[in-house]
């Protein structure tokens, strides 16, 4: 087969493939931390891949209209309870628990170990699933201050919902039991996406956010039914 230049392909990139990478991006990221702290299934890459590209190509399979209301739940995640999930929505699979460290850019999900006395956060995420592929994923992000360099728990938040938010357009903000929640939109040619990022008064970051399948609406009712 003849090679061809480059410059011979012509081939568009749209709001919408660039959001979806971005969003399969940050799930990767947490679920690259969880798999190298050994406390995810191994099946994980490729469910997140199958997120991505749901998110990124076509329209959202939706065969219904969702209920905002939601179903009723009792579930822990370390220390929170997340007590309504959108209609149909199920755990699957263990949590996913480790320690990253965390610096003015973010979550560092590089694999290492943090070191001693450097600012990081534990990571706990649980995944909730409305058929094959359309995932929901509530993570908490716990700080722990450093003291090389010298963070405390406020700071370490901040850097946390700043690295949340990125990507997303705010909506505004809206009060929910634990704390304060922001409802980010990401929007494609075809497709949106939404998340929700929670800060609470004691600086725990938590974020809501899945395939796009999941509307406003019910990720706006996951944030308003998480209590402690």
């Amino acid at each position: 087969m003849p090679d061809r230049n480059l410059a011979d392909w012509n081939i568009p990139v749209t709001d919408e493939f660039l959001n979806g990478v971005h969003r399969g991006l940050r799930r990767r990221r947490l679920l690259r931390g969880a798999a190298a702290g050994g406390a995810l299934l191994a099946v994980a890459a490729v469910v997140t891949f199958t997120i991505a590209r749901i998110d990124t190509f076509g329209p959202a399979q939706t065969s219904a209209s969702p209920s905002a209301s939601g179903s009723p739940v009792s579930t822990e995640l370390d220390g929170f309870r997340i007590t309504q999930l959108p209609e149909g929505a199920a755990q699957t699979g263990p949590d996913s628990i480790y320690t990253a460290a965390v610096t003015d850019k973010g979550l560092r999900n590089d694999g290492a170990t943090p070191a001693a006395g450097e600012p990081k956060a534990s990571v706990t995420m649980r995944r909730f699933d409305r058929g094959p592929g359309v995932g929901l994923f509530v993570t908490v992000l716990r700080p722990r201050p450093g003291t090389d360099p010298a963070v405390g728990a406020a700071q370490i938040a901040d850097w946390l919902a700043r690295w949340a938010s990125k990507g997303g357009t705010s909506t505004g903000a809206f009060d929910v039991p634990v704390g304060t929640a922001r409802l980010l939109v990401e929007a494609g040619s075809t497709t949106t996406g939404h998340r929700v990022v929670i800060t609470t008064p004691d600086h725990v970051v938590m974020t809501i956010e899945g395939n796009a399948a999941f509307t406003a609406a019910e990720l706006e009712t996951v944030a308003r039914g998480i209590t402690r």
